[in-house]
């Protein structure tokens, strides 16, 4: 009897969150002034995600990205959608979901008690635990 192998999936992608950006800026006729200008923020994220020690049936991992580690759970992911739950230490949770699937990239939304709402995608790939294990000549 073949043993089945877990399910593992690394997640790559990218957060934007709209904010401003204050400086000085010159304006005729006033001289140095404050200028406000809207932007849009990034960030790359990267994340492991594997069967649950407690609950082998749910999936968690880690997630990395500029703002520190986190953990994530509720990972569910079919055809038509891709969501999870992002959990700093000390924080409020952040929930994704992603709806749309263009080929291989996922787009969708994240919300936050600490950090609004943004928009995101992600890619994500299903990986062996093999993965892992060093190359050995």
């Amino acid at each position: 009897m073949l043993m089945e192998r877990e399910k593992l999936y690394s997640l790559q992608g990218i957060i934007f969150q709209r904010g401003y950006a204050f400086g000085l800026g010159q304006k005729p006729g006033i001289g140095t002034a404050v200028k406000i200008m809207q932007t849009i923020n990034h960030g790359m994220f990267h994340a492991i995600i594997g069967p649950s020690e407690e609950n082998p049936k749910e999936l968690c991992g880690q997630m990395n990205d500029c703002w520190g580690q986190s953990k994530i759970t509720n990972f569910q992911i079919t055809d038509e959608e891709l969501s999870f739950t992002k959990w700093y230490e000390r924080r409020p949770p952040i929930d994704y979901v992603f709806t749309n699937k263009k080929e291989n990239v996922w787009h969708g939304m994240y919300e936050g008690e600490d950090c609004g709402m943004g928009t995101c995608k992600c890619i994500v790939n299903e990986i062996d635990e093999l993965f892992f294990e060093p190359m050995m000549n």
